[in-house]
Parts: C-alpha cells; sequence; structure tokens
C-alpha cells in the first residue's frame, strides 16, 4: 500500500540496483511516488507534490509552461505525416500535463503508461472531456520494455527513456521500434540530448541525457525539432520505422541472417558486418 507521503525512494523499500522492470518493483515505487503527487494535486495542494508551483504531477518537463514550443510543433508533424493513429509511451499524467492543450487532429489515440493510478486518473479525465478533439482516445497500462507497444501510425515517446539504463532501452527498442514487420510507421523521441557520450544509468529514480545515434544504440534518427536552452533543451528525434524495415528486408536478401536479427542492427555500418559474402 501507498503512503500519501511516499515522495521519495527512501519512503518505501529500496529495490536493487538490478532489479528489472518485468517483477514491477520499481513500477510500484514510482506508482508510490506520483500516487502521492496526483492525491495532492485532486485536493488542489501543490505544495503537496513535494515539488514547485506550476510543475506537472509528472514533472517540470510535463508542465504546459515548458512545453509551449511542443504544442505548436506536434500538431504540424501530425499532419505533415498523414498520422491517423498515435500511441503515447509513456502518457504521463494528463490532467497537470501539457497533452490537454495540444490542438488535436481527429485521430486514433492511445496512452501507455505503467503506473496505474496515472492510467485510471486519465481515463477518468476523458470520461468528461469528450477525447480532447481527438477521433477516439483511451489510457492502458504497458511495461513497454517487457511487452509490444499497440500498434499505429506513430509512437511517441517524451521524456520517458531517459529514466531508462541502456538495457532497458534496447528492450524497447527490440519489442516495438527496430522489429519488422513494424509495429509504427514513425516513431518520435523527445529528450534532453548529451553533451559528449551517451552515458549509463542503474535506477528508473535517474535521469540521463540520451542520443539514439550514437553507441550503444545507433539508431538511424534525424533531428526534426528542437526547443528549450540550457537544462531544459529538448531535442525531437525522428526514426522512420517503414524505411528502417524496407533497409533491413535488403540486407536480409543478402544475408543468411534472419530479417528479424538483422532488422535489430541500427545503422548500415553494422548491418554491412552482416551481409554474407561466399
Amino acid at each position: 500500500a501507498c503512503s500519501r507521503n511516499a515522495t521519495r525512494r527512501s519512503a518505501v523499500e529500496q529495490p536493487k540496483a538490478s532489479t528489472r522492470l518485468a517483477d514491477n518493483s520499481d513500477a510500484d515505487f514510482m506508482d508510490c511516488t506520483y500516487l502521492s503527487r496526483q492525491r495532492a494535486f485532486d485536493d488542489g495542494d501543490s505544495k503537496g507534490w513535494g515539488v514547485e508551483d506550476g510543475w506537472a504531477v509528472s514533472g517540470l518537463g510535463s508542465a504546459v509552461a515548458t512545453q509551449r514550443p511542443l504544442l505548436k510543433f506536434l500538431p504540424g508533424f501530425l499532419g505533415k505525416y498523414g498520422i491517423r493513429s498515435m500511441v503515447e509511451a509513456s502518457s504521463g499524467h494528463w490532467a497537470s500535463g501539457w497533452q490537454r492543450h495540444v490542438r488535436w487532429p481527429r485521430i486514433e489515440y492511445v496512452g501507455a503508461d505503467v503506473l496505474k493510478s496515472i492510467v485510471e486518473a486519465n481515463n477518468r479525465l476523458l470520461q468528461g472531456n469528450a477525447n480532447f478533439g481527438l477521433a477516439s482516445a483511451h489510457f492502458e497500462r504497458v511495461n513497454m520494455v517487457t511487452t509490444a507497444l499497440p500498434k499505429a501510425d506513430l509512437l511517441f515517446s517524451k521524456d520517458t527513456i531517459i529514466h531508462f539504463s541502456f538495457e532497458r532501452i534496447k528492450a524497447l527498442l527490440r519489442l516495438s521500434v527496430t522489429v519488422c514487420p513494424p509495429r509504427f510507421k514513425y516513431v518520435l523521441f523527445v529528450h534532453e540530448p548529451p553533451q559528449g557520450d551517451n552515458v549509463d544509468i542503474e535506477g528508473v529514480d535517474q535521469h540521463h541525457a540520451i542520443a539514439l545515434r550514437a553507441a550503444p544504440f545507433w539508431l538511424n534518427t534525424t533531428t526534426v525539432f528542437k526547443y528549450g536552452d540550457g537544462n531544459r533543451r529538448k531535442t525531437v528525434e525522428l526514426f522512420d520505422v517503414t524505411e528502417h524495415c524496407a533497409r533491413a528486408a535488403g540486407y536480409q536478401a543478402r544475408s543468411l541472417m534472419p530479417l528479424h536479427v538483422v532488422a535489430a542492427y541500427g545503422n548500415d555500418s553494422q548491418r554491412e558486418s552482416l551481409i554474407y559474402t561466399p
């Protein structure tokens, strides 16, 4: 059970650094953390979140005040790329976050989050707000590092993998991003860019800046938008999954390896090393 004051890891049993999300130990800790903030939000007590005024329940990076450039960028991107369906993972807390301020086109939306309290709160919010202009919307609980995400035209993931270790990021990529046949046409990742090499972390209560084009991920992404400054800088990385799978199929035709193995390698130079030469 979660106490109303379980806002820090010291308030609950601390899992070992090697613990995997598969057993939901980290998810249970995070659920307690956000449930405490959410209760304070529902009571109109911003100080009870354990954060500054103006923050969202999911953190400062989800507050509308810090995400206004994204509010303008996202609808234009959805229209330009003909997006009709979208999965957001993780969805975060919509009632206090930036998403409800987006001018959403008539697309089908699924919000995925590992936190039960967030999913339940978001579904309650939809009941009285007519889907915020979306053609359809619902939220579901998904552990995105152990389970493949629902299929859609677009996977949108903002400030989530910054809390994942390298191992967990690779698990997400393998399950839902680089898999062929593709689960998505495109993937948008939004996060803080590093100033140097990628540096690993151990637990979800930590965070790190990420560059998916660099080691150890080697994902063939394109930076399509940047905003913010200082420690609030954000980069939007686009991964074209359809193109990725088409290239992987071409390499597989010249290789002895199965397509799903070839597709797991993120860039051309790595795949070249897989091509069989008699």
